[in-house]
């Protein structure tokens, strides 16, 4: 199943609930994703033509801001939500891409119209497919290094192949992700019931975010929880909000600084505020 591109097929449970209630800043397009989700699920007798139903969402935005995350772990809260059984479905769109003309749209057409029906049964499921942009690239935006035959057929594949999923499969939600809107081809976009934007973390979010880091640091290093508590994390994240940092970059943060010296290493316990306001300074004035 690996050279088909399926690189996820689990069933959503407790690691997928911990990793959604991990994502922070983003409350609202928790919510917008699962209230969407659990909706089209309980609509399966629904009309599709007359409601626009295409059981498809559209996650867009910088790369590190937890867009993957939020599509991979959705099944988690909607098991919950649904009070039933959620398998959770990866395809790497990547993977498929072949040179071989007319390889990639015939591999991509079998995946979605065979492969996950297969796999998803009867139970519900999360298909969730990352950079889609590379498979349904906007046809305008072809290069001439490029063969824009087979990307044309390539995306017209994938299309038709995800409204024959959702024609047949009402119990499959596909999300799928971009760091580039711009490149996805319109016909794609214009059929997802939902589009996320997904934005860099505010200072409020970056300060919660901190917070969380330093906490997790802390169930090994117990002064790190201490730290976490101190209001002058406010100022750091004041500090690394203007250098743009994304939310994986914000986590990374505090790893950085205590690998940035081998004592500090050596006893993460030492960490100090002003060890973080320094490093948080120079890293916002490098913006």
């Amino acid at each position: 199943m690996e050279e088909m591109g399926i690189v996820r097929n689990e069933p959503a449970g407790e690691a997928h609930r911990r990793a959604w209630a991990s994502l922070i800043g983003v409350d609202a397009e928790k919510d917008q994703l699962a209230a969407w989700a659990t909706l089209v699920l309980r609509s399966a007798s629904v009309d599709r033509t007359s409601t626009a139903i295409n059981y498809l969402a559209l996650i867009a935005g910088p790369p590190g801001t937890g867009k993957t995350t939020l599509a991979r772990n959705l099944g988690g809260v909607l098991s919950e939500v649904v009070g039933a059984a959620v398998r959770v479905i990866e395809f790497a769109a990547h993977d498929i891409m072949s040179g071989e003309h007319g390889r990639t749209q015939r591999q991509a057409h079998n995946v979605l119209t065979e492969v996950i029906p297969e796999l998803a049964g009867s139970d519900f499921c999360v298909l969730v497919i990352d950079e889609v942009e590379a498979l349904a690239m906007r046809r305008e935006a072809v290069s001439l290094e490029a063969n824009p035959v087979d990307v044309h057929r390539t995306t017209d594949a994938v299309i038709t192949a995800l409204d024959v999923l959702a024609d047949r499969c009402a119990n499959v939600v596909t999300v799928a992700t971009t760091n580039f809107p711009d490149l996805v081809d319109a016909a794609l976009s214009s059929r997802a019931d939902i589009v996320l934007n997904v934005p860099l973390p505010n200072e409020t979010a970056i300060s919660d975010i901190l917070r969380s880091t330093l906490r997790a640091w802390a169930t090994e290093f117990a002064e790190l929880g201490a730290l976490a508590a101190d209001p002058g994390i406010d100022n750091v994240a004041a500090a690394l909000f203007n250098g743009q940092l994304d939310a994986r970059q914000t986590r990374k943060f505090i790893l950085e600084v205590l690998s940035s010296d081998i004592t500090l290493a050596a006893d993460p316990n030492s960490l100090r505020l002003s060890y973080l306001e320094k490093a948080a300074a120079a890293r916002g004035g490098a913006s």
